[in-house]
């Protein structure tokens, strides 16, 4: 899949053919070694002995292309694997740059800003590359996920704190030892308010006796 997306001038059956041959290790031959690629090398510096039907120039083009993947060949093979679309890969890349995996693993669910990414695909994402489920960043986005659809399943502008906790803990599986520090947290950042908070503070702003 990642060849044929990707890669220049490569079908599906050139594609498997060189997995076939190649295995994990096809992008890298790709990239340091076209001549294996394309065949012997004849005296004019052509392809004498086309393999997969490609010849030196192609080879050669692919190898220029390959060098540019090697930093993200890894993820991006993973993530077609789970079925995620071209579209969504060029924008996580565009978005994390070279060595992706590893600024992923770092902060995959700053995946959920971008467009086209929600939770579930970011957790998708976070337990193919090893995020743990205790992780922050994990939590925090299933809590907001969890409030999202509560509120717009019920049509409501805010909920209990406990249903709040109730829902997170079961798309996290995860108890609320671990869910409730991070409510505070995001209270105590803005990301999230309540309404004895934001009560208290607009009757002190108007002059209001509580």
């Amino acid at each position: 899949d990642y060849l044929v997306r990707e890669a220049p001038n490569i079908g599906p059956q050139v594609a498997v053919k060189l997995v076939n041959v190649f295995g994990n290790d096809t992008i890298k031959t790709l990239a340091s070694n076209p001549g294996q690629i394309a065949g012997s090398i004849g005296p004019d510096g052509r392809s004498a002995v086309p393999k997969f039907g490609l010849s030196i120039d192609r080879a050669m083009e692919l190898q220029t292309w390959a060098k540019g993947e090697l930093s993200n060949a890894r993820i991006k093979e993973k993530l077609y694997e789970i079925g995620i679309t071209k579209g969504q890969v060029d924008k996580l890349i565009k978005a994390y740059g070279n060595n992706a995996e590893q600024r992923l693993k770092e902060d995959c669910f700053s995946l959920t800003e971008i467009h086209g990414f929600g939770f579930i695909t970011a957790a998708k994402i976070a337990n193919l590359i090893g995020v743990p489920k205790t992780d922050k960043g994990r939590i925090k986005a299933g809590v907001l996920y969890s409030l999202n659809g509560l509120l717009e399943h019920f049509g409501h502008t805010c909920l209990e704190h406990s249903e709040l906790v109730r829902e997170s803990c079961a798309l996290l599986e995860l108890s609320q030892e671990h869910i409730n520090p991070i409510i505070k947290q995001m209270i105590q950042d803005g990301d999230l308010v309540t309404e004895e908070t934001d009560f208290k503070q607009f009757c002190l702003e108007k002059g209001i006796e509580q």
